[in-house]
C-alpha cells in the first residue's frame, strides 16, 4: 500500500535516492542504471535497476523494473579505489625519500626510481630489464642472499659502487614479496645514502684509536693487538713473538730548547722514518 498507485520517482525520492531523476521508465527500449539510496548518514544502498518497457500497439503503457542490490560490489570497488590511492601515496612518499629498486624472482630488474638513478649514476635503461649481476650489482653477501631467499626481510649496511666506480655507503632494507601461494615473486630493495654518516663514524673511530699528532695507533690499540698475539701464543706452543721498544733520546731537551711546536715536528719526522722501515 505504501508504493501502489504512487509515482515511481516519488518512491525513489522517499527512499533517499539522490540521483533518482536519471531513472526514466518511459524509455523506448530496455536500459539499466544505478541508484544510490541514503537510508541514513551511515547507511547507503546501491541498486542496479533494469527497466523493460511494456508496449501495447507500439505504445509504452508501463514498465517492468528489476532491482539488484549491488551494495557489496560498490563498497568493494570503493575500498579498492581507496587502497590503490593509498598505495599510490605510499609509493610517492617512498620515491621522494629513498632509493628504490625492484627485482623479480629470477633476478631481473623491473623498476628503479629517480632517486636511485641520481645516486648510482646509472640511467634507467642501464638497469631495467637487465639481470642484476650484469648491471654491475654484484652483492656477494651470503647472509643477505640466504635471508631474502628464505622469505625474510634483510636489513644492514652495504658499500655500493656508482656507474663510474665511486663507492658510497647505504643503509639497505630488502623485502621479499610473495604471491597468494606464498611464492616469492619480487624483491623490493630500499636504501638511503649514509656515506657522510659512515665517514663521520670512521673519523671518530680513528680519533679514538690513534694519536692525533702522528696518526699512529695509540695505547688502546697496542694493548688490544698485544693481547691477541699473547692469546694466540698460548693456544699454539710453537707460536713466538718479539716486542721491540724504541725511545727518542733527549726528546725533553728538544722541547725545552726549541719549543713544543718543534718537538711536534720532530715526532712527525720520527713517525715517517718508523713507517718507512
Amino acid at each position: 500500500s505504501d508504493v501502489l498507485h504512487k509515482n515511481y520517482r516519488d518512491i525513489a525520492k522517499r527512499l533517499g535516492a539522490y540521483n533518482y531523476k536519471r531513472w526514466n521508465v518511459y524509455e523506448e527500449i530496455s536500459y539499466s542504471t544505478e541508484l544510490t539510496f541514503c537510508r541514513s548518514q551511515r547507511s547507503i544502498q546501491h541498486v542496479y535497476i533494469t527497466t523493460i518497457p511494456v508496449k501495447v500497439n507500439n505504445q509504452t503503457v508501463g514498465a517492468y523494473a528489476i532491482l539488484h542490490d549491488i551494495t557489496p560490489q560498490k563498497e568493494a570497488e570503493e575500498q579498492l579505489a581507496y587502497t590503490l590511492k593509498e598505495l599510490e601515496n605510499i609509493k610517492y612518499a617512498l620515491d621522494e625519500s629513498a632509493s628504490v629498486m625492484i627485482i623479480n624472482a629470477s633476478g631481473t630488474i623491473t623498476y628503479v626510481n629517480d632517486m636511485y638513478v641520481q645516486y648510482s649514476g646509472y640511467e634507467k635503461e642501464d638497469l631495467v630489464g637487465k639481470y642484476y649481476r650484469d648491471a654491475g650489482l654484484n652483492h656477494d653477501h651470503h647472509e643477505l642472499l640466504e635471508t631474502i631467499k628464505s622469505g625474510k626481510v634483510w636489513r644492514g649496511q652495504l658499500e655500493m659502487g656508482t656507474k663510474h666506480h665511486q663507492s658510497y655507503w647505504v643503509s639497505k632494507t630488502i623485502v621479499p614479496l610473495k604471491d597468494i601461494d606464498g611464492n616469492i615473486i619480487h624483491y623490493v630493495s630500499i636504501h638511503n645514502d649514509i656515506t657522510e654518516q659512515k665517514a663521520l663514524e670512521n673519523k671518530l673511530h680513528f680519533e679514538a684509536t690513534h694519536d692525533s699528532l702522528t696518526g699512529l695507533p695509540n695505547r688502546a690499540i697496542l694493548l688490544k693487538e698485544l693481547n691477541k698475539v699473547i692469546e694466540k701464543g698460548q693456544q699454539k706452543s710453537d707460536e713466538f713473538f718479539a716486542l721491540l721498544f724504541l725511545d727518542c733520546d733527549n726528546f725533553k731537551q728538544i722541547n725545552d730548547e726549541y719549543g713544543h711546536h718543534i718537538g711536534d715536528e720532530f715526532l712527525k719526522a720520527y713517525t715517517k722514518r718508523l713507517k718507512s722501515c
